[in-house]
């Protein structure tokens, strides 16, 4: 099994950094595609292959739809994200989180007010987008 997910995850990354390479909206959406399967494909067995990575490849999933431009097959990848790995989250090289990020691009975050942005864990330059479409919608 973890010959088959790691030859999988190979292929997904390398269609990831095509994707990257091009800005290929459908690179990403097929890059984001085959990740899904190769988590999917372990059908429960998840032992053989270490949590890390099947939450590394999941969260990347969900990106590469969010990038690809299909924000509901993003939803049920972050879903799938949550209920896989309960409580657990991964977190970018500045320190923000993966989930609250997720949630807050696909607007799974409810209603948002002002202070709200401030004490989520999320890329300043996120929030301060977010904060300004939020002015610019209630205007």
């Amino acid at each position: 099994r973890i010959e088959a997910f790691d030859g999988c995850k190979d292929e997904a990354l390398t269609l990831d950094r095509q994707a990257r390479s091009r800005e290929s909206t459908g690179a990403y959406l097929t890059s984001a595609t085959i990740m899904e399967k190769c988590n999917t494909d372990l059908s429960g067995d998840t032992r053989a292959v270490p949590e890390s990575e099947r939450m590394r490849l999941g969260a990347l999933a969900t990106l590469n739809f969010l990038k690809g431009g299909d924000a509901e097959k993003a939803r049920h990848s972050l879903e799938r994200f949550k209920t896989s790995f309960p409580e657990k989250d991964l977190y970018f090289a500045d320190g923000s989180s993966f989930v609250q990020t997720a949630e807050l691009l696909l607007g799974n975050s409810g209603n948002m007010g002002f202070g709200r942005f401030s004490m989520m864990n999320v890329n300043t330059d996120v929030k301060n987008e977010m904060r300004r479409l939020s002015h610019w919608k209630n205007k």
